[in-house]
């Protein structure tokens, strides 16, 4: 599943993986990665971000909290 939405600076495109458990035998077990892009909302050059959190069994990050004026 692939969900895209905005936030103030960026575009957030999320998305689910099923990749092998192990890549020697592909037909095995799997596991679900989620990833999330991080995108300039001017489609300009940025550099990429790349965010580990946890292994597996670990919570999914939830959406950015809003920012507050001030």
């Amino acid at each position: 599943m692939t969900t895209t939405y905005r936030v103030p600076g960026a575009v957030l495109t999320e998305r689910d993986h099923v990749v092998p458990l192990d890549h020697a035998r592909p037909d095995g077990a799997t596991i679900a990665v989620f990833t999330r892009e991080v995108a300039d909302p001017d489609g300009g050059s940025r550099p990429y971000l790349l965010f580990l959190q946890g292994g597996p069994g670990s919570r999914r990050p939830g959406p950015p909290a809003p920012r507050r004026a001030g």
